[in-house]
């Protein structure tokens, strides 16, 4: 399946690090059978809520809203009210820094989903984004929104390429895949690309999304892949191997063995939870990286 590369004006800090937020929520899974798949507007109004208190937070200090280091901010697969589209633009257009915004909406009626795409700046054709033969009324996507060295603001639509099961009859498939690539000089370079769950459920996918890339960049190593995920089972089989695929040998793929995974999901329904969902976590080669995260689970 088709990646394509989009360049973006984002290098490292100093320290060669990045800041990494986790928004750490609990969604109700939908359930693909029923007519309304929309995020209740109960639920949408608490989302709000912690949007806004992560804006206050990043502009309480001065070192979290004006630095050169970049944040990336990150929610769980299907957690995002597409109500809410506009407020992600708010949080980037609180801060002076370089910030990526990478956020699962909830099911996109088709219609919603072309408007996204017709709002972002995804690259290639209007109709590579919008190829869907078989009329399926929903898209499960994320919103990629980054602000880039310069301040400049662009967004973006990933759609999720390889259904799971539950939800095919729903949803397109086949749809590309964006690989951001840094113009950075190098040992400032961070390349970057968002997956959404069963995109990453199994060996052959992660290969073949690595084969997609180095086709695609074939000088363009991944410095971080994000998975959106609303999965119960973190230690599926299929997950792990996928894991291991992922940083396997370079062998006609994209380089990774100096990047990292990391994984977002949705949160369990209740405070300190783990027993469902969670287990959110940042995953180099051989290791597990130590992360904060901005949390919510009520």
């Amino acid at each position: 399946m088709a990646v394509l590369p989009v360049d973006v004006d984002l290098a490292l800090g100093d320290d060669q690090g990045v800041d990494l937020a986790l928004i750490q929520w609990h969604t109700p899974v939908p359930d693909p059978t029923a007519q309304d798949l929309a995020i209740a507007a109960y639920i949408a109004k608490g989302k709000e809520g912690i949007l806004s208190e992560l804006i206050a937070w990043l502009g309480d200090d001065p070192r979290r809203c004006k630095t050169y280091r970049p944040l990336f901010v990150v929610a769980p697969e299907l957690s995002l009210p597409y109500s809410l589209d506009n407020k992600l633009m708010e949080l980037a257009s609180s801060v002076e820094r370089p910030v990526v915004i990478i956020a699962g909406f909830e099911y996109l009626a088709w219609e919603d989903y072309q408007a996204a795409v017709r709002r972002s700046k995804n690259p290639g054709s209007e109709r590579d984004w919008l190829n869907n033969p078989d009329a399926r009324p929903y898209v499960n996507a994320a919103r990629i929104l980054i602000r880039d060295s310069s301040g400049t603001i662009s967004q973006f639509v990933q759609p999720k390429q390889y259904p799971a099961d539950p939800e095919a009859h729903l949803l397109p498939k086949g749809l590309p895949a964006i690989l951001f690539r840094s113009q950075a000089a190098p040992g400032q370079r961070i390349n970057f690309a968002a997956r959404v769950c069963s995109d990453l459920s199994h060996p052959d996918k992660a290969r073949q999304f690595r084969r997609d890339c180095a086709l695609a960049a074939p000088a363009s190593p991944l410095d971080i892949t994000f998975v959106l995920q609303c999965n119960e089972d973190q230690a599926a089989t299929q997950f792990l191997q996928s894991i291991q695929a992922y940083f396997e040998p370079p062998v006609a793929m994209t380089e990774t063995d100096v990047g990292c995974l990391v994984f977002v999901n949705n949160a369990g329904s209740e405070r300190g939870s783990l027993q469902q969902f969670g287990y959110s976590q940042a995953l180099r080669h051989l290791s597990v990286i130590d992360e904060r995260t901005f949390s919510d689970r009520a």
